[in-house]
C-alpha cells in the first residue's frame, strides 16, 4: 500500500475518533456499550476487506477503521468521564501520585503533571491532574508526591472566541487541574526510574547553561525554541509571534525535529560514521529530543515518524513519507486517542501532508520560477492545508506569515543548533561552547526584529469571525489541491505530467483557498438587529471589560487586568473581537486608572485601530488614565453617541466643585470614575465601573433600569440600598473573579440587589454575560448556544411579553 492508501486509513481512524469525541454528551451516557457495538460493527467490513482487492479493499478497511476509531474514542471519553465523576462533590483530596512529565516553572512556582496512584476520597488509578506546587516545592519527572490538593475540572469556554480549557484538557486526557496546599516530594529512586531521572538531569543541565550564558531577552526566545516550555514567555511576545504567523516556531514540531536530526547526522558524519551510523543517529536523536522535552503531541508525531523512517532505512526498506506519517499517526492515536482533538497535533499532521503532497510540485517548478518556488514552497504547502484549522480555531489570518516565515525559519534553525550544540560543548568542556552561545544574542535580536516588525504592520492579524464558510472553503480547496498534485509512489510515474482533469481540480482547489482567505478577510462584524444594541461583559477574572455593539459600531469600556501570568487584553478581549470579526473600534473608554480595568489596554491598542480613546479628565491627586494613555477627556452631561444614546453621568468637570458641592468628588480613582448610561426607555444600561456609594447617590438615573453593571464588582461600599431603590434594576451583572482575594461580591451587596428585585448574573459563575437591549426591554443571550444568531431565543426577558 502506498502513501495515499496509508494516509486514507490513518484519516479513517482519525475521523472515527473525532466523531466520537464530538458526540453530544447526552448521547454518550452509555458510551461503554456504544464502544463495544462500534468495535463489533468494525469486524464486518474488516472481514470483507480480506477478500476484496484494490480500491475496494482500501475503502472497506477505511469503514472498519472509522468504526474502530469511533469505538476507541468513546471508550477513552467514557474513561475520562468516570475519572472526573469519582471526585464527586469534593474539592479537596489527599493523593499519592507520580510526576509523569517534565515540570514547568513560571514566576517562581512549579507546575507538574501527576498520575494518581491512591487518593482520599478514592480516585481511579492513573487519573491525570495538573497541579501547582506550594511555594518552595519542586519535583521532577519520575518523583513520587504526597499532597493535599484542591482539584477542579477545567472549564468549558468562558468567553466567545476564548480559550477552551475543557477541550484542551480532554485532548491531554487531563481529568483535573488544581493547587497543592501541602506537598511532600519523594525523589525518584531505583533502576526502573534511572532513564527518566538521567534525561531530566541532562535537560536541567542544559537549562542552567542557557540561563547563565544568555541575556533575559535571548533566553525568553531560546527556552521555548529548545524545549517548548513557553511558561516564561511574556504575553506581549506571544502576541507578536501570533500576529507574525510564527507561533509554530515556539511549539515544538516537525521543523525542530528535522533540524535536530540533521545536526546530529552532520556531527556523526564529521566523526566518520557511515550511512547506517548517520541514519541510526537521526532516529535516536529524535527520540532523545522527545524524552528531553516531554510528551508534546506535535513533537511526538515528528519524533516517532523520524524514528520509523530511520528504522526503515536501516532495514533497507523503501521509505514513503506518506506511509511514515500514516504509521506514526496511527500508532500515536491508538496509544493516546484524545490527541485527535489536540490542535498542535492536528496542525503538525496537516502541515506535513501539505509538505508531502504539494511541496514536490513547487520543487519541480520550471525555469526562472524554481528558486522562488523552492524558497516559498514549504511555507505555502504547509499553510494551504493548515488554513482551515487556523481560521476555525484562531478566527484570524496573519497575512504577513509568508514573508516572516521565509526570514525567521532559517534564523530559528540556527538558534536551535547553536543552543543545543553550544550547551553540550559547554557541559563537556567549559568554555568551548561560548562562541556558539554568544551567537544566540544577535540571532535573537534578528528574530525579534522580524516579529516586532510584522506586528507593527497595519492589520497584520486580520479578524476572520466565527462563521464556518471560510473554513469549509479552505478545507475543500486544500483537499482538492493535495489530492490532485500529490506525487505518485512509483518514481517512473513522477516524471509524467499532470492530466487535464488533475490540472482542473488543482486550479479549483487554489481558487477555493484564495476565496476562503477573501471571505475571512471581508466577513462583516457581528451586529445586533436594527433598534437593538448589545452589552457584553467579558469574563476577565477580577476586573472589567465590557464590549458594546451600537449598531454596526463596537466600543470597549475598560480592558481587564494584566498580571505576570496573563494579559486579559491579549487572552480575552482580542480573541472575542477576532471571533466577532471586529477589525477596528469606534472608541476605547477607560473609566479610571485601576490596573484591573486598564491592564489589557496596551494589547488592544497595539492590535486594533481605535478611533478615540476616552477617559475622565485629570484632577488634583487623581491623574486618571490620560496620564498614561493619550486620548480625550470626557465629563458629566456629554453625549458620546446619539443612536443608541450613550451619555456620561459622572464625573463632573474638575473646575465645577462648587456647583456639585452637595456631592463632593473624593480624592480616589473610584470617586472620579467614568459612569456611562446607554440606551433609552425600558432598555437602558448603566455601566457603573468602580463607583462608590457617594458617586451612586449623585447619579441622575431614571427608575426602572433594565441592566445595571454593578459597581466595584459587588463590593460592600457600592450598590447602596437607597440607590437601588431609586433605579430599580431588573438585571444586575457582576464582573468578578472566582475566589478573588477581595471577597467580592460582598454578601451584603448581593442581599441588597436581591431585595431590590434584580436578577443577579455573575461572570465568575457563568462566564461572559451577553445582553440584547432595545426600547422594549432586555434579554440575556446564551452565546454558547449561538443565540446571537437566532435573535428570538432568550433566557431572560424584561418586560415579560403579554400572555
Amino acid at each position: 500500500m502506498g502513501g495515499r492508501g496509508g494516509l486514507t486509513l490513518a484519516a479513517a481512524i482519525w475521523a472515527g475518533l473525532i466523531a466520537s469525541l464530538a458526540w453530544p454528551e447526552a448521547r454518550a451516557a452509555h458510551a461503554g456499550a456504544m464502544a463495544i457495538g462500534a468495535a463489533l460493527a468494525a469486524l464486518v467490513p474488516a472481514m470483507l476487506a480480506v477478500r476484496a482487492r484494490g480500491r475496494a479493499s482500501v475503502m472497506l478497511c477505511a469503514v472498519a477503521l472509522i468504526a474502530s476509531g469511533f469505538a476507541r474514542g468513546l471508550a477513552a471519553r467514557e474513561h475520562l468521564a468516570l475519572e472526573r465523576a469519582a471526585l464527586g462533590g469534593n474539592e479537596f483530596a489527599w493523593i499519592e501520585a507520580r510526576v509523569v512529565e517534565p515540570a514547568e516553572t513560571e514566576s517562581g512556582a512549579t507546575r507538574v503533571m501527576l498520575s494518581v496512584g491512591a487518593a482520599d476520597p478514592p480516585l481511579r488509578a492513573g487519573t491525570r491532574a495538573r497541579v501547582w506546587l506550594p511555594e518552595g516545592s519542586t519535583a521532577e519527572w519520575g518523583d513520587q508526591l504526597e499532597a493535599l490538593v484542591r482539584l477542579a475540572v477545567p472549564d468549558p469556554p468562558r468567553n466567545p472566541g476564548g480559550f477552551d480549557a475543557r477541550a484542551s484538557a480532554d485532548a491531554s486526557a487531563l481529568a483535573f487541574q488544581g493547587v497543592a496546599r501541602a506537598a511532600h516530594v519523594h525523589l525518584a529512586r531505583g533502576l526502573s526510574r534511572w532513564p527518566r531521572v538521567t534525561v531530566m538531569r541532562w535537560r536541567r543541565a542544559i537549562e542552567r547553561v542557557l540561563r547563565s550564558s544568555l541575556s533575559p531577552g535571548s533566553l525568553e526566545l531560546v527556552a521555548p525554541l529548545v524545549f517548548g516550555d513557553r511558561s516564561a514567555v511574556d504575553s506581549e511576545l506571544s502576541a507578536a509571534f501570533r500576529s507574525a504567523g510564527l507561533t509554530h516556531l515556539l511549539a515544538l514540531s516537525g521543523l525542530h525535529v528535522t533540524w535536530l536530526a540533521a545536526l546530529a547526522a552532520l556531527i556523526a558524519a564529521a566523526a566518520g560514521a557511515g550511512i547506517a551510523g548517520r541514519t541510526f543517529v537521526r532516529g535516536a536523536s529524535a527520540l532523545l529530543y522527545l524524552a528531553l522535552a516531554g510528551p508534546i503531541p506535535s513533537l511526538a508525531r515528528a519524533s516517532v515518524c523520524e524514528a520509523l523512517g530511520a528504522a526503515g532505512r536501516l532495514t533497507q526498506r523503501a521509505v514513503d513519507p506518506g506511509q511514515l506519517l500514516a504509521a506514526g499517526v496511527t500508532l500515536l492515536l491508538l496509544m493516546r486517542p484524545m490527541w485527535a482533538w489536540d490542535l498542535g497535533f492536528q496542525l503538525s499532521c496537516v502541515a506535513t501532508v501539505g509538505l508531502i503532497a504539494i511541496g514536490p510540485w513547487f520543487a519541480a517548478a520550471p525555469g526562472a520560477w524554481r528558486p522562488f518556488a523552492r524558497a516559498l514552497g514549504p511555507t505555502l504547502s504547509a499553510q494551504a492545508l493548515s488554513l482551515p484549522l487556523l481560521i476555525s480555531r484562531f478566527h484570524a489570518i496573519a497575512w504577513t506569515s509568508l514573508a516572516t516565515n521565509l526570514a525567521a525559519v532559517p534564523i530559528t534553525g540556527l538558534m536551535l543548533s547553536a543552543a543545543l550544540l553550544g550547551a553540550a560543548l559547554e557541559l563537556l568542556a567549559p568554555g568551548c561552547g561560548a562562541p556558539l552561545l554568544h551567537s544566540l544574542e544577535p540571532l535573537s535580536l534578528a528574530l525579534r526584529f522580524i516579529v516586532e516588525g510584522a506586528r507593527r504592520t497595519p492589520g497584520a492579524l486580520i479578524a476572520a469571525g466565527a462563521g464556518g464558510l471560510a473554513s469549509l472553503a479552505a478545507l475543500a480547496g486544500g483537499t482538492a489541491l493535495a489530492a490532485s498534485i500529490a506525487p505518485p509512489r512509483a518514481a517512473l510515474d513522477r516524471a509524467r505530467p499532470l492530466s487535464r482533469g488533475a490540472h482542473h481540480v488543482a486550479l479549483a482547489g487554489a481558487i477555493l483557498i484564495a476565496t476562503s482567505v477573501l471571505v475571512a478577510a471581508t466577513t462583516a462584524p457581528l451586529a445586533p438587529s436594527r433598534g437593538h444594541f448589545w452589552v457584553v461583559a467579558l469574563d476577565v477574572g477580577q476586573g472589567d471589560a465590557i464590549a458594546l455593539a451600537l449598531g454596526g459600531r463596537w466600543w470597549l469600556v475598560d480592558a481587564g487586568p494584566r498580571t505576570p501570568r496573563a494579559d486579559a487584553g491579549e487572552s480575552v478581549v482580542l480573541p472575542f473581537f477576532r471571533w466577532a470579526a471586529v477589525r477596528s473600534l469606534d472608541a476605547l473608554v477607560l473609566t479610571h486608572d485601576d490596573s484591573d480595568h486598564t491592564g489589557g489596554a496596551r494589547a488592544v491598542l497595539a492590535e486594533l485601530p481605535v478611533a478615540r480613546t476616552l477617559a475622565p479628565a485629570p484632577r488634583a491627586g487623581v491623574p486618571g488614565p490620560l496620564a498614561r494613555f493619550s486620548g480625550r477627556a470626557i465629563r458629566l452631561g456629554e453625549v458620546l453617541e446619539g443612536s443608541p444614546r450613550l451619555a456620561v453621568l459622572w464625573p463632573p468637570p474638575p473646575d465645577s466643585a462648587t456647583r456639585f458641592w452637595e456631592h463632593p468628588v473624593t480624592s480616589s480613582d473610584n470617586g472620579a470614575v467614568a459612569v456611562l448610561e446607554v440606551g433609552e426607555g425600558a432598555g437602558r444600561a448603566l455601566l457603573a465601573a468602580d463607583a462608590d456609594s457617594a458617586v451612586e447617590s449623585a447619579l441622575d438615573v431614571a427608575p426602572d433600569l433594565a441592566l445595571l453593571k454593578v459597581a466595584h464588582h459587588g463590593s460592600a461600599s457600592s450598590s447602596g440600598a437607597l440607590f437601588l431603590d431609586r433605579v430599580r434594576p431588573r438585571i444586575a451583572a457582576l464582573s468578578v473573579g472566582r475566589n478573588n482575594r477581595f471577597g467580592h461580591p460582598d454578601p451584603r451587596a448581593l442581599a441588597r440587589l436581591a431585595a431590590a428585585g434584580a436578577r443577579i448574573e455573575r461572570t465568575d459563575l457563568e462566564g461572559a454575560l451577553w445582553f440584547d437591549l432595545s426600547r422594549d426591554g432586555v434579554r440575556a443571550i446564551d452565546w454558547r448556544a449561538g443565540e446571537w444568531r437566532a435573535r428570538a431565543a432568550s433566557r431572560v426577558v424584561w418586560p415579560r411579553p403579554a400572555p
